[in-house]
């Protein structure tokens, strides 16, 4: 038995381009699926169409791309530059911070930048303990009847 070795740049009437041993006188197509190393039970599993249909990929591209498509005037928006030092700026001021402060809020900015922007009473109160705001001096209103004095105010006459 004679063996012809073809190779992939190998000019065969036949079958251009097939590289492998292949006995003489046999059709290389078939010879290559019968000696073939290859779990065809397996090809299914291998399909990246099958596996982007069983893992729901399609869908998941389709509304991540929904979700991205946003739309506005982001002209006065700063720049990469200037937004990383807004962060980092925010993230010197909250290490900055005592480490019980810190804990409070589970030692993430964002959690207490919600904690301050809160409009929750209780939570406003706790800002005036931890000292993160400084209570408002009340001032005293005048009450109707009360004499209130006045102070003359110097105007300059007209060129």
């Amino acid at each position: 038995m004679k063996l012809v070795i073809k190779g992939a740049f190998d000019s065969t009437d036949d079958h251009p381009g097939v590289s492998f041993l292949c006995p003489e006188g046999q059709d290389p197509d078939e010879w290559a699926a019968a000696n073939s190393r290859t779990k065809q039970a397996d090809a299914e599993e291998c399909d990246i169409n099958v596996i982007v249909k069983r893992h729901g990929l399609v869908k998941i591209a389709a509304d991540a791309a929904a979700v991205l498509q946003r739309y506005g005037d982001i002209s006065d928006a700063p720049t990469y530059q200037e937004a990383l030092n807004i962060v980092n700026a925010a993230e010197t001021e909250f290490m900055a911070l005592p480490s019980a402060i810190r804990g409070r809020f589970n030692n993430d900015p964002l959690e207490l930048m919600k904690f301050v922007h809160s409009e929750d009473k209780n939570d406003l109160e706790e800002s005036y303990k931890l000292g993160l705001r400084v209570r408002p001096e009340a001032k005293e209103m005048p009450r109707q009847g009360d004499a209130v004095k006045v102070e003359p105010v110097e105007t300059q006459p007209a060129k």
